[in-house]
């Protein structure tokens, strides 16, 4: 792992197109802002082993609208955590 020390308003840059950006420190919370390509996925480490296990639960369980519409809503309480509404699933 590559350790860098950065200031508030600096940039560290990775490859050609995808820059990480310091937005502020605040005591032990660092706000940072990336830039990248709309192909290349981007998500906090919690949401991304909660989609891999979600996944993982999907395909092992046999297809039944019941389980489809829990797999929904636990999917838009990750893109909403906060949020007492869940965000609505994405139209497929």
């Amino acid at each position: 792992m590559l350790t860098l020390s950065r200031k508030s308003g600096e940039t560290i840059r990775i490859g050609e197109d995808i820059f990480i950006t310091i937005k502020r420190v605040e005591s032990d919370v660092v706000k940072i802002g990336i830039q990248a390509p709309a192909e290349i996925a981007i998500y906090r480490e919690e949401v991304y082993e909660k989609m891999k296990s979600l996944n993982l639960q999907a395909s092992s369980q046999t297809k039944g609208g019941t389980k489809r519409k829990s797999l929904i809503k636990l999917l838009g309480r990750l893109h909403n955590p906060d949020g007492d509404t869940p965000a609505p699933p994405p139209s497929t």
